[in-house]
């Protein structure tokens, strides 16, 4: 624990680091090119820099497993936000902007205190343990982080080039209609995405045992079986997103019905809302079987199987959506979800089944 708290602290300063530094080269673009006013640059430094702040933290307190912390630190931050909304005569933004303080800084104060206790609890030898040396470190969890970079460039690149082709009078043009489709369709999704951490809790559970109940003579029945609880949960994730995709499109009939939709009804009844949502819902369920047939490839610590799977995807989807908006209009953009997201899905599907069919190796050299 005390070399847990150690590589907490120096990943979360390292992120930090990174992004103040992508931050500053945007800010130096963007301020040469004058493409924007400078007080819209200003809101959102602010915005950007509180939001990196918020993520790191729920990343600590994700490592950490405290997930009720997590959702009581958004509560509060929501609480703070409604709030300062109906007594304070604040802007907005101002007010965003303390609620994602508030949140940030009730996460960071959790994640200190568990890290902190557990280091200290930490007795006998173990204290004398150390790190490896840094290059082997970075060697071993760069291919991780190269993953999640590639896994949240997938999530943000249709949206980048929908931006772009809009027509507005930035070269970055935010269409709320766009928007709302994406952002539906991904609350549709979010069951299935949710219950990945089932899925990674139950696979880590199941190797050991279920390598003991095999003999040495049986290792097709071994595998088979791994290969069999693999295709059990793709099943559920693909009900899951089935479910979710029908609850968020019953969900938005039901508040148009009720007059509920207040200052969204616009948005709603535009038609490329519609639209958006549509080929979203396929995108995301697509991109949920991805990422379900990456974790397993990552629990065996194959994470270059994963990479070979997620970056074509990215590729295709930006190559998609910037052919698909430079020939129609902007919400093509999310044609290039739709069909990276597929390649995605099968690329993984291929990388998971010839890992799993071997799963006894795999899991014997995994660690």
């Amino acid at each position: 624990h005390m070399l847990a708290e150690r590589v907490a602290w120096s990943v979360a300063g390292i992120g930090g680091i990174a992004a103040l530094a992508v931050g500053a080269l945007v800010w130096l673009v963007v301020d040469l090119s004058g493409a924007y006013p400078r007080e819209d640059m200003e809101t959102a430094a602010a915005y950007y820099l509180l939001l990196c702040l918020v993520d790191l933290a729920s990343a600590l307190l994700y490592l950490l497993r405290r997930f009720l912390a997590m959702v009581g630190a958004t509560v509060l931050a929501l609480v703070v936000a409604g709030v300062l909304y109906e007594t304070s005569n604040l802007e907005v933004r101002h007010i965003h902007w303390i609620s994602l303080a508030v949140g940030a800084a009730v996460e960071l104060g959790v994640a200190a205190r568990v890290l902190r206790r557990r280091a200290r609890n930490t007795r006998g030898d173990l204290r004398l343990a150390s790190l490896p040396r840094t290059r082997i470190t970075v060697r071993r969890v760069l291919p991780f982080a190269c993953y999640g970079a590639l896994y949240f460039a997938f999530l943000t690149i249709d949206r980048i080039v929908a931006w772009t082709a809009a027509d507005g009078p930035l070269p970055l043009w935010f269409d709320p209609s766009y928007e709302l489709g994406l952002d539906w369709a991904l609350v549709g999704v979010v069951f299935a995405l949710a219950f990945l951490e089932v899925t990674v809790e139950a696979f880590s559970k199941i190797l050991e045992p279920m390598a003991g109940r095999f003999r040495v003579t049986e290792v097709r029945k071994h595998n088979r079986s791994v290969a069999g609880f693999w295709a059990r949960q793709l099943a559920a994730i693909g009900l899951l997103a089935a479910a979710g995709c029908w609850l968020a499109v019953g969900a938005a009939v039901g508040l148009d019905a009720l007059g509920w939709l207040g200052p969204a009804q616009q948005v709603y009844d535009d038609p490329v809302t519609r639209q958006v949502f549509g080929f979203a819902v396929i995108g995301y369920a697509l991109l949920a079987l991805g990422i379900t047939n990456s974790v397993f490839v990552m629990s065996l610590n194959r994470p270059g199987r994963a990479l070979a799977s997620v970056a074509p995807g990215v590729a295709v989807s930006a190559g998609i959506g910037l052919l698909a908006t430079s020939q129609y209009d902007h919400w093509t953009a999310v044609f290039g979800l739709v069909v990276g997201a597929g390649v995605f899905a099968t690329l993984s599907s291929w990388q998971a089944w010839r890992t799993l069919r071997r799963a006894d190796y795999y899991s014997y050299a995994a660690w």
